[in-house]
């Protein structure tokens, strides 16, 4: 599936997730990392701090 994440800023940031939306939200309540990578709005990698997520919203399932 591919999930739209929005960050404190309005950012927009995306991201491809093989597993449910469950399995994302427990990954990333329980990683040892600060920072998850997925694709800017402008089409390249970044970097997104987990603290700063404000929403989480699936765009397209597989």
């Amino acid at each position: 599936m591919k999930l739209r994440i929005i960050s404190k800023s309005r950012e927009r940031y995306y991201l491809d997730w093989y597993a449910s939306i469950d399995d994302f939200i427990n990954h990333l309540e329980n990683t040892e990392h600060d920072y998850i990578r997925c694709i800017a709005n402008y089409d390249e990698n970044a970097l997104l701090k987990i603290s700063e997520i404000e929403s989480i919203s699936i765009i397209k399932e597989d």
